[in-house]
This record gives C-alpha cells, sequence and structure tokens, in this order.
C-alpha cells in the first residue's frame, strides 16, 4: 500500500471480508515540456495550461522524460500521483563501456 502524500510504501494484511474504499482517480494526457530541479514541468495540449509535477512522482524513471513525451498523469484530490510510462520507449545509447574479451 502506498501513501500518497508522502510517496512511502507499507505492507499490511486484510482481513478477507473488508472492503476498500475507491479512490477516485482522474486521468489527464500531458506532454512533458522541461525539468526544472525537483519539478517536472508538463502542458495540456488542450489548453496550453502548465503544471508542475514533483520529480518524486515519477521516481527513477524521470531520467527517461524526453521533451513532447506525452504521458497519462493519474490524479487524486486534484494532486498528481502516478505517472504512466508507456511499455516501451525508443533510446539512443550515447555512451558505452569498452568491450572486453
Amino acid at each position: 500500500m502506498q501513501n500518497i502524500d508522502t510517496g512511502t510504501f507499507r505492507e499490511h494484511s486484510f482481513r478477507a471480508e473488508l472492503r476498500l474504499q475507491d479512490l477516485p482517480v482522474e486521468k489527464q494526457a500531458l506532454e512533458f515540456l522541461y525539468m526544472d530541479g525537483n519539478h517536472c514541468c508538463f502542458m495540456d495540449p488542450g489548453n496550453y495550461e502548465q503544471a508542475e509535477i514533483a520529480r518524486s512522482v515519477a521516481g527513477a524513471r524521470a531520467a527517461f522524460l524526453e521533451p513532447g513525451m506525452r504521458l497519462t498523469v493519474e490524479f487524486v484530490s486534484g494532486r498528481p500521483a502516478h505517472l504512466m510510462f508507456p511499455d516501451a520507449i525508443e533510446a539512443k545509447i550515447a555512451d558505452t563501456a569498452p568491450a572486453a574479451h
């Protein structure tokens, strides 16, 4: 289970008869513009409004963000909770270690 306020994970056992309440999740397609320190700047292509999302929401995958990339962002109570990255991306390898023979 993940705390959406802090981003921390916690393991918890639930009884089988217990029902959890679903949180309303709003999904929005946004275009990545640039990274500014601890924030990622996205734009809504429909109305050109910009939104800053904390880099911690993207986690380690923030390194794969490229300008112009469109991602679905999940919002809970108006706050960004999760970035949905594509299953596969095309990337150019800039540098590799020398071949070991």
